[in-house]
This record gives structure tokens, C-alpha cells and sequence, in this order.
């Protein structure tokens, strides 16, 4: 009997563990995305926004945007369509970026997001709701002790 307690508490950890645990993110996602972030630092927004895009769509049907891995995608994608001025698709991104950086607790995720917020929202000239952002993201910094920022 008492054997049988241990094996059973082997067995139902590894099945959490099976059951909790992600896929991984397939290589060629990777380098999709590293294409993408190559084109970003051309300034080749079209094609990496396209690039990108491919790429969400991949890691929805996969069942893996709600990752590391997909906010960085997230917010690449954030970043490229504000250099398009398509500065509403943007503040979607960063806001689904925000969320899942917030379930998963990616704090230097979610200081980025509300870094690019505040730059969306001086970008046309609402200062009131780019200082509220500023104002987040200095709260962030202090409640998370984020005293730097390494970009992924």
C-alpha cells in the first residue's frame, strides 16, 4: 500500500507536467521571425509587417501566441506598424502584448508596451495620455525593480 501512494503521486506529476508543458515554438517560426526583425532594421516595414503577420497567424493555430515568444512577435509587429503610421493596428498589438506579457508575468514585456504606448500617443500629440503611460510605466519600474531594459 505504501508503494503504491508514491506512484501514483509520480504519475500524476508527470502527467501535470505533460499536460501543462508547451510545444515548442518550430524553428521555422524563428527564423521567420528573425527575417522579420532583419527587414524592421532596413526599414522594410511592408515586408516584415507581412512577414510577421504570417507568423501570428502560425502561433494562433498552433495554439502558441500566448507566449514568450509571441510577444515578441507582438511587439515587433507593435513597432513596425507604427513606423507605418498604422498607429491603431499597433495600439491592438500592444495591447494583446500587455495582456498575455501580464499573465505571464513578463514584466519587462509589459514596460515595453506601456514605453511604446506613451510613444504612440505623443506621436499624436495626446500628452495627457502619453504622460499616463510614462507615469505606468515609472510605477512598473519601481514595483518590479526593472532598473534596465534588455530588449529580447
Amino acid at each position: 500500500m505504501r508503494l503504491i501512494t508514491p506512484t501514483i503521486l509520480v504519475l500524476l506529476l508527470f502527467c501535470f507536467q505533460k499536460s501543462t508543458a508547451q510545444k515548442a515554438i518550430p524553428l521555422a517560426l524563428k527564423e521567420e521571425y528573425k527575417k522579420a526583425m532583419r527587414l524592421s532594421l532596413s526599414f522594410e516595414n511592408d515586408s516584415s509587417a507581412w512577414l510577421l503577420q504570417k507568423v501570428l497567424v502560425q502561433l494562433k493555430e498552433n495554439k502558441q501566441h500566448r507566449s514568450t515568444f509571441g510577444i515578441q512577435v507582438l511587439e515587433l509587429h507593435a513597432t513596425v506598424m507604427e513606423r507605418g503610421e498604422h498607429n491603431q493596428k499597433a495600439a491592438e498589438l500592444l495591447l494583446e502584448a500587455t495582456q498575455i506579457a501580464q499573465e505571464l508575468k513578463e514584466y519587462p514585456s509589459q514596460l515595453r508596451a506601456q514605453l511604446s504606448f506613451a510613444l504612440l500617443y505623443e506621436k499624436s500629440d495626446q500628452h495627457d495620455l502619453c504622460a499616463n503611460y510614462l507615469q505606468n510605466a515609472r510605477q512598473l519600474i519601481k514595483t518590479q525593480d526593472l532598473d534596465s531594459l534588455y530588449a529580447p
